[in-house]
């Protein structure tokens, strides 16, 4: 099977080919209206659903803030299907709104370094907000574009983040209903519930 081991945020290590859907670019969501940046980049989030990848994948922390001019996004974490799998440190820039308010479709430039290994992986990653609450759970879809130096391949995956870890039996409608107009069902989701997420190293 053909693997690219490279780290991205909102995802995982391996991109296994033959077992995710090809895709020639990424998907056009439509971004929830009236989003309010401010409120959501900021805090923690933690993936608990997710519609591809492995229990690595819904053991997720993201550490989001705007700070000089810039939103700054940390998901440093354990990443791999393979056990045990690997630290590594991600972080991803974008330009901060000058408002409040932003389309909800965000352009990140990422790198990614791996523990005890001297190579950094650098790759463009669109994340788009199709709904949240700001306070406890949202719904992103997000889209990931090697360099051609690294084949150009294309990734994508549907999240749904959560503000606590903890919170795996969420019953909110919201999240169900935008799936559904997606065509998509959570319950086919890969869930956080009963998965051993590695503890990760303090920031």
């Amino acid at each position: 099977m053909y693997m690219i081991f490279v780290v991205i945020f909102f995802g995982f290590l391996t991109f296994a080919f033959a077992d995710y859907p090809k895709i020639e670019k990424c998907a056009d969501y439509t971004p929830m209206p009236n989003f309010n940046s401010t409120r959501f980049l900021n805090g923690t989030w933690y993936v608990t659903n997710a519609k591809h990848g492995s229990n690595s994948t819904v053991c997720r922390r993201y550490k989001i803030k705007i700070e000089g001019g810039l939103i700054r996004l940390n998901g440093d974490g354990y990443y791999g299907i393979d056990y045990p799998p690997v630290f590594y440190e991600v972080r991803c820039n974008a330009l901060a709104p000058y408002s409040g308010h932003h389309s909800g479709k965000i352009s990140f430039t990422c790198s990614q370094i791996a523990q005890d290994y001297d190579i950094v992986f650098t790759l463009e990653l669109s994340v788009t907000v199709l709904i949240t609450d700001y306070d406890e759970f949202a719904v992103v879809y997000r889209c990931v574009q090697l360099y051609p130096s690294f084949g150009s391949r294309i990734e994508d995956n549907l999240l749904v983040l959560h503000r606590n870890h903890k919170n795996i039996k969420d019953q909110n409608s919201k999240i169900s209903d935008i799936l559904k107009q997606h065509h998509e069902c959570l319950a086919k989701f890969i869930s956080r519930k009963g998965v051993v997420c590695l503890k990760l190293k303090k920031q």
